[in-house]
Order: C-alpha cells, then sequence, then structure tokens
C-alpha cells in the first residue's frame, strides 16, 4: 500500500468537494435520518466545487489530500491565522477539517494529515491549535484526545432546521 499526504492546490478543487461531501455523509447523515432536505442542501452548498476553488485561493486556507495507490481518500484545512475566545493564545491556527473515508480509517491516515497540519501550523508561527467537533462524534473526540488535544469550550451551530452541540478543543503547539 502506498500512501501520499500532499498539499492541494486550485486544480484540486473538485477532488476535494467531492471527499468533503462523501466523508460528511459517512460521518453524519444518522444525524440528519429525518432531515435529508437539510443535509442535501448544506452538502450542496459547503462543498461545491466552485466554494472549494475560492477557499483554497484565500491565503489563510491551506488544504492536504491523502491519497492510497493513487486514490484520495481523505482531505485536511488548516487555517491560520483563526482566532478563537476560548482558545488563549496570541497566533492560533484552526483545524477546520480533517476526513478520511470510512474504508480508509484504519490506515492512520487522520493521523499522518494531523501531522503535517501541525508541523505547517508550527513553521507559520502558530502557537496553538483548536478545532470543534461534534459532541455526538465519540470516535473523533477519542481521536483527538489521544493526541493530545484538550477541552476549551463549547459551541452550538446550526444546519438547517436542526441544531448540533460541539466541543472546542485546544492544543499548544511547541515553540
Amino acid at each position: 500500500m502506498s500512501v501520499l499526504i500532499r498539499r492541494a492546490g486550485a486544480s484540486d478543487a473538485a477532488i476535494v468537494a467531492l471527499l468533503g461531501r462523501l466523508t460528511f455523509r459517512e460521518t453524519f447523515s444518522a444525524l440528519f435520518a429525518q432531515h435529508e432536505d437539510d443535509l442535501r442542501a448544506y452538502l450542496d452548498h459547503t462543498f461545491a466545487p466552485a466554494k472549494i476553488a475560492a477557499s483554497i485561493g484565500k491565503a489563510e486556507n491551506l488544504y492536504w489530500i491523502a491519497s492510497v495507490d493513487g486514490l484520495p481518500v481523505g482531505y485536511g484545512k488548516l487555517k491560520f491565522p483563526s482566532a478563537c475566545e476560548s482558545v488563549d493564545a496570541a497566533t492560533p491556527a484552526q483545524l477546520q477539517k480533517i476526513y478520511v473515508l470510512a474504508e480508509y480509517i484504519a490506515h492512520k491516515l487522520g493521523s499522518a494529515l494531523m501531522d503535517d497540519m501541525l508541523a505547517e501550523a508550527g513553521q507559520l508561527g502558530a502557537d496553538a491549535i483548536w478545532l470543534n467537533v461534534v459532541t455526538s462524534n465519540a470516535r473523533a473526540i477519542g481521536f483527538y484526545q489521544r493526541q493530545g488535544w484538550t477541552h476549551a469550550g463549547d459551541v452550538v451551530f446550526a444546519i438547517g432546521s436542526q441544531s448540533f452541540d460541539f466541543l472546542t478543543l485546544g492544543k499548544a503547539l511547541p515553540g
């Protein structure tokens, strides 16, 4: 098995958009069992190729793609700088997205993506990193806790007609 983690560029927008749609649906479709229209609208808006291309084009957004044997199977997004009220840091970064297709989670690609993203955040001068994770995603919360992330706050986000509770997790970066 050949694994490649690489930075994504403008020409990768359609790949990131497709991975975003697929991984979000895999991870959260059960939360939308009675609200499929809300899920579809969210996916259409959030993961539209043109929107992803515009996001990739912003200097503060950095994307990665994880591939196995030449197939894109995961992606990550880092935003720097990105302030957070509940994280006490001078120059924080945000890990906005890190998703891997369910079939490939056991290959530890999430850890590989995170390692590259944390290294880049440190090189950019971030002194801490933060993220939000839905409270019902125990697998992801456990993953982050094993990586040294700690609870920093709570927030609620709405998607369509539904509201979801999220944890804000933070982690200091070596200086």
